[in-house]
């Protein structure tokens, strides 16, 4: 299905461009091909030529990358098994002979793409969000060890992953700083496990937000809004499932180079995560091909 979804994706490239990326005109004709057999595109306004990927993911790449990338990301994300595995999967299945390191390199050139990709196909977040931090290593920093601060809905939606080299308010901050920027609103409740960096960083949001401490055993909360009041049994169960898988998808990366690349890593994760749960892999084969 996903080759498919490739090819469809070469199709609608192969069609002339609506505008020139230099002058904006919109006289773009078909030009011939390159040696590598991309099609080539002419501006007879400006005489400027480019290639069918130029604007995509897949700019400078090798040929063979629209069907490999996007298989190779949801392998890898998944958490199921590492970079060198992906890259036997690949030859067994494509017949591409790439080393492994190939599709990580592959990977951090796209991640500039995925600020639209998250806002074009972002899910329905919930309104009851969840907070925790992972522990983790990161080469470069003081302790070569960070922390990692998940933040999910009730409905097991990843809203936003911070990498940091410290355990404090500020970190937790950027976090949920993060979150409201990807949801695009301010929860109800916030729950987290207790930890005083919480307490403190949950007033970025205002009286309207309440915030409940809760760990493996439901704890019942009583939250009034607009005159009317709800009953929740809250746990901090679902982040801790989330927490899980990300702990399995770091596991084989073992470990990240510097803060700057975890948290590229991270935003990439976050995409793919919330595709993979949500079944829409046409949509995100899709929203890579076009972005």
């Amino acid at each position: 299905m996903l080759e498919k979804v490739g090819a469809r994706g070469k199709m609608m490239n192969q069609q002339a461009p609506r505008t020139c990326f230099d002058c904006g005109s919109k006289h773009v004709t078909k030009n011939g091909k390159k040696k590598n057999n991309a099609q080539n595109f002419k501006c007879t306004a400006c005489g400027t030529q480019f290639v069918e990927t130029r604007g995509t993911v897949f700019y400078r790449k090798q040929a063979d990358a629209k069907q490999t990338l996007v298989v190779s990301a949801l392998l890898n994300i998944r958490g199921a098994i590492s970079f060198r595995s992906v890259e036997q999967f690949i030859e067994l299945i494509f017949a591409r002979k790439r080393a492994h390191t190939t599709y990580y390199y592959r990977h951090l050139g796209i991640d500039t793409n995925f600020d639209s990709v998250l806002a074009q196909h972002k899910p329905d977040f919930g309104k009851i969000w969840h907070i925790d931090e992972v522990f983790n290593k990161v080469k470069g920093t003081p302790s070569k060890f960070g922390y990692l601060f998940v933040v999910t809905d009730e409905k097991s939606n990843l809203i936003a992953l911070y990498q940091s080299d410290h355990r404090d308010t500020q970190s937790a901050k950027i976090a949920l700083q993060m979150a409201r920027q990807n949801a695009g609103f301010a929860p109800d409740i916030i729950v987290h496990d207790g930890c005083p960096i919480y307490d403190q960083a949950v007033c970025i949001f205002g009286r309207g937000t309440k915030h409940c401490q809760a760990h493996f055993q439901a704890e019942p909360f009583l939250l009034t809004k607009e005159g009317k009041q709800f009953l929740y049994y809250l746990s901090n169960n679902i982040v801790e499932h989330v927490n899980s898988f990300i702990r399995l998808w770091m596991h084989h990366m073992r470990g990240f180079k510097s803060l700057e690349k975890a948290n590229r890593w991270c935003k990439m994760f976050l995409c793919c995560y919330n595709f993979l749960k949500s079944a829409r892999l046409t949509s995100l084969a899709a929203a890579l091909l076009s972005c």
